[in-house]
């Protein structure tokens, strides 16, 4: 598990290394694996398409902007509803 992840009751907000990025790029069942979480085959959402993905991919293998970070959110369904 990502040791920076940030966990809530219902939702995890997991920090994009280069690894899950370039899963995210490449193979959706590492992916999956690397987050912990089932990819929809809707994924991915409309704002992150390939040019933006590769500028991710980029920014990260350059640490081009040491302040850039992205997040991967990720919605705990395993909770009980009450």
């Amino acid at each position: 598990m990502n040791p920076f992840r940030i966990r809530t009751e219902r939702l995890d907000l997991i920090p994009a290394t280069l690894q899950i990025l370039e899963s995210d790029r490449d193979d959706r069942r590492k992916l999956a694996r690397l987050i912990d979480a089932a990819v929809p085959g809707s994924w991915p959402p409309p704002l992150l398409d390939d040019e933006t993905l590769s500028e991710f991919i980029r920014m990260t293998a350059e640490n081009a902007d040491p302040f850039f970070i992205t997040w991967y959110w990720v919605r705990d369904d395993r909770v009980p509803i009450e």
